[in-house]
Parts: structure tokens; sequence; C-alpha cells
């Protein structure tokens, strides 16, 4: 059975275990820094952190994806929106409902927090249309684009005139 709830502090060393598989293949372009990962761990999931939520999805008990979630207002109203910034589930795991239940909490937190807006994306080029399809599944639709640079790279796009 896959459930989902809030990360606590006895989910650290799971939760860090997780992010040292998952970086090489999101991230390869950095390293992985398990202190900054656990004091960012301590940051999130300290009681009554305002506009943030780091939520994990389980098997058996065993931590098999995590989201990171956060809510603000938007610049020029007083609607709130949320955004899910990580969705992550062990590749083994996919396909296993680990993924649904961690967009169904993060859906119940953004609605919890007030957020008239919820969005949802793929930033790293791994599986991104099948990631795109999964979103829509669950009830989002593609608005805008996103692109990405890394610092000393360059990826030219269009034909020179």
């Amino acid at each position: 059975m896959t459930t989902a709830r809030a990360l606590l502090p006895a989910d650290e060393d799971a939760f860090i275990a997780l992010l040292g598989e998952q970086i090489p293949l999101l991230a390869s372009h950095l390293k992985f820094e398990p202190d900054v990962s656990r004091h960012y761990f301590r940051w999130v999931t300290a009681e009554d952190r305002e506009g943030y939520c780091l939520f994990g999805a389980f098997q058996d008990g065993e931590l098999v994806g995590y989201g990171l979630a956060t809510s603000a207002f938007e610049f020029f109203t007083r609607a709130k929106s949320a955004t899910l910034e990580i969705i992550y589930v062990r590749k083994e795991s996919r396909g296993s409902f680990a993924a649904v239940r961690l967009m169904g909490f993060y859906e119940a937190w953004a609605q919890k927090e007030g957020a008239i807006t919820q969005y949802v994306g793929v930033n790293h080029g791994v599986e991104a249309e099948k990631s795109l399809q999964f979103f829509e599944a669950c009830g989002f639709a593609p608005a805008g684009a996103i692109a990405r640079k890394i610092h000393g790279e360059h990826h030219a796009t269009a034909a020179a005139a």
C-alpha cells in the first residue's frame, strides 16, 4: 500500500539517501552535498514553516518518492498560488501510485494553503513528455514554457541569419 504524508525529522536519513539517488539522474551538472540538503530538510520541516511543505510517498514504510511545494501571494493580487517545485519517485516505484499519492497530497496542501492556482512542471528534461502526460492525467493543463541554461553552456536553436 502506498501512502503520502508530510516528512518528519525521523525521515531525514531516508530522504537524504533518496536525494543521493536522484541528483546524478536529474542534475548531473551539480555536486550532491548532503550537509546542505540536511540543512534545508531541517529548515523546511520545522514546525509552522509557512509556505513550504516537504512530503513523501511511502510503500510498506519505505520512502520511495517526495515532493516539495511552496505557496505565496501573487505579486498583483491577494490571491495565493502554489507550486510543486520538485516531485520525484524512485524508478522501481514508478507505476505504483506513489506519484499519484504525492499529487493528491500536494493538491490537498495547496487547497489548505488557500491557493487559487496550482502549478506543476518539470525542469530537468528527463522524461519530460511522460511527466507532462502524468500532470495532464491529474487534471493540469499545459501553460507557458520553461527553459534552462547551465552556467558556461550555450544552446543555439535558431539558425544564424
